[in-house]
């Protein structure tokens, strides 16, 4: 019986996978979470958005980016899921 491996899966190992599940955020959520010092908040993103997450980026200010949440699904030998 062939298993059916879903789209955008990565193949480890022999038997393994890793794929992204879900992603609970959006560049428009890492915008907000940079600007709620300043009680401000965007329901749409424009072209200032698009560089302020390229200075984020490029000044290393992480914080901003911890707004977001990914969920994976993982198969690893019961080892690798020990250590890991």
């Amino acid at each position: 019986m062939s298993e059916v491996i879903p789209e955008g899966t990565i193949r480890v190992l022999d038997h393994g996978f890793v794929r992204l599940d879900d992603a609970m955020a959006s560049d428009l959520s890492v915008v907000n979470g940079a600007r709620v010092s300043f009680a401000r908040r965007k329901l749409e993103m424009d072209e200032s958005d698009d560089g302020l997450i390229r200075f984020l980026m490029r000044e290393r200010h992480s914080s901003p980016f911890e707004h977001s949440v990914f969920r994976f699904h993982v198969r690893a030998p019961i080892f690798v899921a020990r250590e890991w």
